[in-house]
């Protein structure tokens, strides 16, 4: 069904959740009240033009209150309206996790981000065979700095996933994709985004820890911080997702509908490091707050997890470890976005304002939402808090943050 053919009835679901404020915090009188007000009616707006079938919105405001939005249809063949507990994957944005998994190895003593490569991975048979692979580091890898290329626009892993779309595919099948491949630069010496990248930092983290990556995230930040909607994205029968509606993704071998009876049309196993969780704006936004507040886990990590590299895309724009750090409407920020077919997500922290907010959309089709990016997409709601909580509109922050 075309988005325009939706019925044109809005289906708004509401919920404010207001938690007590943090030590030494005082909310700022009634604008949490108006913060949910403009964004609904901003949510209203665009799911009145036809942007999108479903999408979710969540903030947390400084003092903790929380607020979440939602509008849409989760499932445009039953009429099923969005609600802010349906799940959706999260794509990269489960990068975050990753790097915060090898920087609590890293304050453990059993990592070091100028590791080689090569002293965790260099005793498989291919790893000779990678792009760079004598000058690799876990830095190069978790910054996207190691010229190593992107392994899903092999036309042989759209071939097979169309072929075998339910199959179990380990890491190593995948970064074969990109053996003996030429390097995009030298290791260090420019940047280039790939979930190849963050598969290898995944086999260092299992092999420093002794344990499975998803093992790390559950018992070290997903109970410890109450992200109770946060699921891996480990097989197909994921429980409370949202169906995706898939444009983008059909060029990668994926069906227009994500969910087929109940399930994953596509195992999203694949995705693993690159990506691999499913969740709800709420937890995002928490899982935002926590870690860009520097409490993820015990210890100092923030200047390393934001140090940054130029990613010579955008005026500023720059790419910590698993984090794009841009200076906004909303000042500065620090976050990721996620695709997955069928889905787009962006999760973002305002430390000017010291917000975090994020938003889902059950369509992968960037074009119709007229936006280059999900934090674009995103962005009008940061502004709507950013005024509220006594910023002034048109502050372009550093990319920093």
């Amino acid at each position: 069904m075309d988005l325009e053919r939706t019925r044109p009835a809005l289906l708004l679901a509401l919920s404010l959740a207001l938690a007590s404020p943090a030590a030494g915090q005082e909310p700022h009188e009634g604008a949490a009240a108006r913060i949910r007000e403009a964004c609904a009616a901003e949510l209203g707006d665009m799911h009145a033009r036809g942007l999108f079938p479903g999408a979710s919105l969540a903030l947390v405001l400084p003092g903790g209150e929380e607020i979440a939005l939602c509008a849409g249809l989760a499932s445009r063949e039953d009429e099923r309206a969005m609600r802010p507990r349906d799940r959706m994957p999260a794509g990269s944005i489960g990068k975050t996790f990753v790097a915060a998994a090898a920087l609590r190895l890293r304050q453990a003593g059993r990592l070091d981000l100028e590791d080689a490569a090569s002293r965790w991975l260099g005793e498989e048979e291919w790893f000779a065979r990678l792009p760079n692979a004598e000058h690799l580091t876990l830095r190069n890898l978790l910054e996207h700095s190691s010229g190593i290329p992107e392994y899903y626009v092999n036309p042989s892993f759209i071939e097979n996933l169309r072929e075998e779309p339910a199959r179990v595919r380990p890491p190593e099948e995948l970064v074969s994709l990109v053996l003996d491949a030429p390097p995009l630069f030298a290791a260090g010496e420019g940047w280039s985004y790939a979930d190849t990248n963050f598969l290898l930092v995944g086999m260092v983290i299992e092999r420093a820890s002794q344990r499975t990556f998803y093992e790390q995230v559950r018992e070290h930040f997903l109970i410890p911080h109450g992200l109770r909607d946060t699921l891996p994205s480990d097989r197909r029968d994921l429980p409370g997702l949202a169906q995706g509606y898939v444009v983008m993704g059909q060029g990668l071998g994926f069906p227009a509908r994500a969910l087929v009876d109940g399930r994953l049309a596509v195992n999203p196993q694949f995705e693993w490091c690159g990506g691999g969780f499913v969740t709800t704006p709420s937890d995002l936004a928490r899982w935002a707050r926590i870690l860009y507040q520097g409490r993820a886990f015990e210890g100092e990590y923030l200047d390393e997890l934001l140090a940054g590299v130029e990613t010579g895309r955008g005026p500023g724009e720059r790419y910590g470890l698993g984090t794009f750090l841009r200076g906004t409407r909303a000042g500065p920020m620090r976050g990721h976005e996620g695709f997955y077919p069928g889905y787009l997500s962006a999760m973002a922290w305002f430390p000017e304002s010291g917000f975090a907010a994020a938003l889902q959309v059950n369509t992968d089709d960037l074009r119709a939402l007229g936006v280059r990016s999900m934090h674009t997409f995103l962005e009008p709601f940061a502004l709507i808090a950013f005024e509220e909580l006594g910023g002034r509109e048109g502050s372009s922050g550093s990319g920093g943050g």
